[in-house]
């Protein structure tokens, strides 16, 4: 098999953010682009429409950040689809979220989260974030 996406390893294909605060939302993909992450970056606020996105993509993701407090369907809901389809169970899913409860930690992991990051409180954080991401994700590990 050699279905790897994405040669240049710094700079992933696209970025899926499923968010439903339109403000988080545009402060991950600002420190994302200010952390020079240039792929292009969807936004999904619904957690329905962000797993019928999935289904109709060619061209899938590099990585998805997922909140887990959602409306319709919680976050580990769409977790635990995303796992279930063949075609998504490989792409690196971190949950970005505000709940810092074990509970929601354990279950994250228990379900396939790839990492488990609390959205923090300013934007230098949100910067220190998209970095670190960059810098594992994009540089040290070899996406599928």
């Amino acid at each position: 098999m050699n279905h790897i996406k994405n040669k240049d390893k710094t700079q992933p294909s696209s970025i899926l953010i499923i968010d439903d605060n339109p403000t988080d939302a545009l402060l991950i993909k600002e420190a994302f682009a200010i952390s020079e992450i240039n792929s292009e970056i969807h936004i999904v606020d619904d957690s329905c429409r962000a797993l019928q996105f999935i289904k109709e993509q060619t061209s899938l993701p590099s990585i998805i950040l997922l909140d887990l407090n959602m409306p319709k369907k919680s976050g580990l809901e769409v977790l635990i689809e995303l796992r279930s389809y063949p075609k998504s169970s490989f792409i690196p899913v971190i949950i970005f979220t505000s709940s810092d409860a074990p509970e929601d930690v354990k279950a994250a992991y228990e379900h396939g989260s790839n990492a488990y990051v609390r959205k923090p409180g300013d934007f230098e954080s949100y910067i220190r974030i998209a970095r670190s991401i960059r810098d594992f994700w994009f540089s040290a590990a070899i996406i599928y």
